[in-house]
This record gives structure tokens, C-alpha cells and sequence, in this order.
């Protein structure tokens, strides 16, 4: 075999040859990784297990290669929070532990989050059979990556509806909404009918990872399996808040309340993966003057800020300078911020060219933070490979600097949906 490659199993070829004749299918689950003790090895047919299985996995996505019917394709992502090992063979296993496949990957270290380095791993294995139709994938709910036709297939199924609805409206009576605190409906006096503003639709069915429309939605039966982060009683109300806020780029707020308290959870998707859930303070308040960074603003605080500068003239981009070595990877897209008529600092473009703790560029007076040391995520593209998330320091003298960097020929993106509140 090649230096790195796959090879089925004896397992694997009698579960094939059995699913031929029996005209049913191999049933793949898991994906396991390991470090072979130190080496690479040539892998045998009669393996049953890794030679020293590091982690395992459920696999994320399964396709047939649209260029070879024979070839499978198999996706898995490795989460930030697994790591400290160095990855040299790879297995897959069926959903009764049965190793199917085996492998030699090119050797790579995943590195863990207590080394200060924060990565999410998509690990890519292919086999090759004779009747790749006999395959199917256990279908974990969890997983958290879609393929790109599943999630351009949803898309245009969203813009459909658009299409054949973008001409009608609805009373209140049949949106069937919700009214938690700081959100209402308008409606016109004369005829009843409900404007656009405020209006949260229903999601009582359906997986999160599926919901990437902007808009404000409430649900029911809101449960893990679904994707949500956690399972909540249906007596409560619960919010959710979706921000498409670029090309690729998909953030999700999830709400509920109970009888005493405010939860608040926020996730966010690039690339077709989707991040891991977390917790935002749930303590608010409605001053405007507040320079805390973990009491959130109520609604009445924002609809105050709406209401004294709703009409402001917007800022237009400024084109900075990068620093050093740093340079534009893209004339097209360079370094830039402008503050909008909330006093919010945005961020975009995409540098290359200079090393993690060198500075990247200095942000002007009246665009800094006003205390304090803000982190915001950079996403680092090398050709077609995703290199990972690291993160842009923003000090209070302006200067910023990446926290982890990577080949020379990497190039780090950030977004105006990235905003800097000062």
C-alpha cells in the first residue's frame, strides 16, 4: 500500500460480502485515532483494534466520492476539549465495535487547551470497496458539521418559501407568537395586521443545526437531541435569535426563562462546523453608562440607545495600515473598522505575512477599549485547509496581536460581525 492509506478489515470484507447477499448495509458509528505507539506502521487485515487507540469519536458525515461510486468518504471532527496526543493511525468501526477499516495518517500532533491553543481538528478518511451502497451511517444528533450540499440544499429551500410568501402578511392572530420581556408585535389600529418588527415565528420542529435564516424564533419541546443545549420544560418560554452576519458565518442565541432567572447560551457555525454551546451571564441592566463586561444590556436599555440614535448618519469603513510584516492578503479585502451610530467598533479583512506576537495593526484614538484587554476569534485559512480558530488581542493602547499563529503562508479573516464595544 501507498505510505498512507486504508485498507478493510477480514472483519470488514465478510461484513460487506454478508450485506451483498443479504441485501442489508454495514452500519459505520465511530471513528478511532491513535498514535501506534510512537511509529507509523503497515496496517494488516487481521486487526481488530488499533495498535494504542488515543481517541474515538462518532463519525460526523458519511458520502459516496462523486467521481468514484467505490470510494466512501468519512468525516469526524475532533473538539477543542480532546487533544495532547499525536495522531499516526486511524480505525472505523461499526455500530458494534467491529473494526471495519484501518489506516496510517500523517503524522499530527492535536494539541490540548491547557498549552494555550484552542483547535478544532476535521479528520478526513476515505475507503475504497467494491459496492460503497452497502455502507450507512449510524446518525449520531450531536455531531456538529453538515456537508456542503446538505446545508445548500436547506438554504434553497428557505429561499423558496421566501419567494412564494414574500407577498403575503398575517394578523396576530395567526402568527402564534410569543411576548417575552422587551419584544412585541406592532400592529396597524386600522387593519389589524402585524408589521415585520418584533415578529417571532415558531420552530417546533427540526434540528438547530438546520435553523441558519436571521430572524427571531420560539420553540417547544426544545431538547439535546434537536440541538439545542440543553432540554427544557414546555411551560417555559424560550427565545431563539439566529444572526447570518456574513458569507458562511451563522450565530445562534438560545433563551429561556423560568420563575426566576434569565439563561442565555450562544453558539456559533463557520465553514459548515458548528462550535460548542456556552453560557452568557444572564444578570441585565438598563444604564446606558455601564462599562461591565459581564452584565448584559436589557431591552430597555437598548430600545433607549435605538431611540437616541436611530436616525445617526453611519460611519463609513477606514482603510488602516497593517504593521511590521503583517500585509493585506487580499487588495480586495483589506485591514479596515468603522464605529456605527452605536459607538460599536467593527473589525475585517484578511492579513498574512506576519508571526503570533508581533502586531498586527494599532487602532486609533476614539477606537480602543476603554479598559481592559478584548480577545476577539480569527479564523486561519492555508489554501483550502482549515488551519483552525485562533485569537486577535486588542489592547487598551490599540495595538493588536494574534495569540497563536501558523505557517507563513496562512491567512487569518476577521469579520465586521466581530464588534468591539467600547
Amino acid at each position: 500500500m501507498a505510505q498512507y492509506g486504508t485498507i478493510i478489515t477480514n472483519i470488514g470484507l465478510a461484513q460487506i460480502a454478508n450485506a451483498q447477499i443479504t441485501q442489508t448495509k454495514v452500519g459505520l458509528e465511530y471513528i478511532a485515532l491513535g498514535d501506534g505507539n510512537g511509529a507509523h506502521y503497515v496496517p494488516k487485515q487481521n486487526q481488530t483494534a488499533l495498535v494504542h487507540e488515543v481517541w474515538r469519536g462518532t463519525i460526523a458525515e458519511l458520502s459516496i466520492d462523486p467521481t468514484n461510486s467505490n470510494r466512501i468518504i468519512i468525516d469526524a471532527v475532533i473538539p477543542v476539549t480532546a487533544g495532547g496526543f499525536t495522531i499516526r493511525e486511524i480505525g472505523i468501526f461499526d455500530d458494534k465495535n467491529n473494526l471495519i477499516a484501518v489506516g496510517q495518517y500523517p503524522e499530527k500532533y492535536k494539541p490540548q487547551l491547557s498549552e494555550g491553543v484552542s483547535e478544532e481538528t476535521l479528520i478526513h478518511f476515505v475507503i475504497e470497496t467494491n459496492n460503497a451502497d452497502v455502507v450507512k451511517l449510524t446518525i449520531d444528533p450531536t455531531v456538529i458539521i453538515a456537508s456542503r450540499n446538505y446545508v445548500d440544499g436547506k438554504v434553497a429551500q428557505v429561499q423558496t418559501a421566501l419567494t412564494e410568501h414574500s407577498g403575503q402578511i398575517a394578523t396576530t392572530e395567526e402568527l402564534g407568537h410569543i411576548k417575552p420581556d422587551g419584544f412585541s408585535i406592532e400592529v396597524d389600529p386600522v387593519t389589524g395586521v402585524a408589521s415585520s418588527h418584533g415578529i417571532v415565528q415558531k420552530y417546533n420542529t427540526g434540528h438547530l443545526n438546520d435553523l441558519i435564516k436571521s430572524g427571531s424564533y420560539s420553540s417547544k419541546g426544545a431538547t439535546v437531541d434537536r440541538g439545542f443545549p440543553r432540554d427544557v420544560n414546555d411551560t417555559h418560554e424560550t427565545l431563539i435569535e439566529v444572526f447570518k452576519t456574513g458569507e458562511g458565518w451563522v450565530l445562534q442565541r438560545f433563551t429561556w426563562w423560568d420563575n426566576s432567572s434569565t439563561n442565555i447560551y450562544e453558539r456559533g457555525k463557520y465553514l459548515n462546523i458548528w462550535g460548542s454551546w456556552y453560557t452568557l451571564p444572564s444578570r441585565l441592566t438598563s444604564s446606558l453608562t455601564s462599562s461591565s463586561e459581564i452584565i448584559a444590556a436589557s431591552a430597555n436599555a437598548v430600545k433607549q440607545l435605538n431611540d437616541s440614535k436611530a436616525n445617526k448618519a453611519q460611519e463609513n469603513w477606514i482603510t488602516g495600515t497593517p504593521a511590521g510584516s503583517w500585509r493585506n492578503a487580499n487588495p480586495e479585502f483589506p485591514f479596515q473598522y468603522r464605529k456605527d451610530e452605536f459607538g460599536i467598533v467593527h473589525l475585517r479583512g484578511v492579513l498574512t505575512g506576519g508571526t503570533a506576537g508581533n502586531s498586527c495593526f494599532q487602532l486609533p484614538e476614539g477606537y480602543r477599549a476603554q479598559s481592559g484587554e478584548l480577545i476577539i476569534p480569527v479564523i486561519a485559512i492555508s489554501g483550502a485547509t482549515l488551519r483552525g480558530i485562533t485569537f486577535m488581542k486588542i489592547g487598551t493602547g490599540g495595538w493588536t496581536n494574534l495569540s497563536t499563529g501558523f505557517a507563513s503562508d496562512t491567512f487569518y479573516y476577521f469579520d465586521s460581525t466581530i464588534k468591539v464595544i467600547l
